[in-house]
């Protein structure tokens, strides 16, 4: 099996928390919980896809 999560993915994901979070900060709370909800799907879907 290749080692766990391969670098171009991580850096991928650690960019796009990092504009998540530029983000979030220009947002109310409401809207955030929406952004984060939709933040842990995505990640969800690519930790599935970096174990396959």
């Amino acid at each position: 099996m290749p080692p766990h999560g391969k670098p171009s993915v991580k850096r991928e994901i650690i960019g796009g928390q990092r504009e998540l979070m530029n983000c979030s900060s220009e947002l109310d709370s409401r809207e955030l919980e929406v952004v984060q909800g939709r933040c842990k799907h995505i990640v969800d879907i690519i930790r599935v896809f970096v174990i396959l």
